[in-house]
């Protein structure tokens, strides 16, 4: 009995050292990494969901993350940002006026109807869990755009917009949008009016109004990461969960572990 016990307690205790070991491993690789202008920012290409809750802790045990470890605000942000290996981690910010942030280009996205639907099923569950959650994400560079909200475990409000069209469209404008003066109209297009080239002038969101259209319904990350003293709070850094790729990144990643 006691060899078995003492076969338990090492065994544990060398997972326990695995883990620190992985952590301090992804910290290290991190922290050389120049992210941005700001290394601390966030907002500009990149996905986010921000969830009513003062518990980051709670929101992390939710997700049922994998790996995940305590890391500092500005080298958790420095990983997402990581060229090489940015898109497999999720960090979870510090709470900031009643909101935790889940960031990272390894959320799911939106992809139309061509693909499963992840982002409903993720933010009506933190919804259902939290009271309220909301997904924005933010790709200049790829015309990707757009914002969604669910309470109480019903989504409310999408609109994410892509390659000049709607990708996801659902509910009825809110009093933020309009406020902003975005309406379908302009989403879809102004089709009967031609630019200098003649072609027809698409409409579509910009990073500006993303941003601003969180700020009203919760929190602007960018203010969140001017904040004073922000870079010494701690959060948490994880590997976002396999089932969250979309199918084609699965079948790549199924298809490389065989080959």
């Amino acid at each position: 009995m006691l060899t078995i016990g003492f076969f338990i307690v090492s065994l544990i205790s060398i997972i326990g050292v695995v883990s620190l070991l992985a952590c301090k491993s992804r910290k290290s690789n991190n922290m050389n990494h120049t992210a941005s202008k700001n290394k601390l920012e966030f907002g500009y290409n990149m996905a986010w969901i921000a969830v009513k809750s003062t518990d980051p802790a709670g929101v992390a045990q939710f997700l049922e993350l994998e790996n995940v470890c305590h890391e500092l605000y500005r080298y958790g942000i420095e990983a997402i940002h990581n060229q090489r290996r940015g898109d497999r981690y999720i960090y979870i910010t510090p709470a900031h006026n009643g909101w935790v942030l889940i960031v990272g280009h390894a959320l799911p996205f939106p992809l139309g109807t061509a693909f499963s639907d992840k982002c409903t099923p993720l933010i009506a569950s933190l919804s259902q869990e939290f009271g309220e959650s909301q997904y924005f994400l933010c790709y200049p560079e790829l015309d990707f755009f757009g914002w969604a909200r669910a309470v109480n475990g019903h989504l409310q409000r999408a609109f994410i917009s892509g390659d000049e069209e709607s990708i996801w469209n659902h509910g009825r404008l809110t009093i933020e949008e309009l406020a902003l003066g975005l309406n379908l109209y302009d989403f879809r297009g102004v089709y009967k009016k031609n630019g200098d080239t003649g072609e027809s002038i698409i409409l579509i969101p910009t990073e500006a109004q993303v941003l601003a259209i969180a700020s009203k319904w919760s929190i602007n990350p960018i203010v969140l990461s001017q904040k004073a003293g922000c870079s010494t709070t701690t959060g948490f850094l994880a590997d976002a969960p396999f089932y969250w790729s979309s199918e084609t990144e699965i079948y790549n990643k199924v298809n490389s572990c065989r080959s």
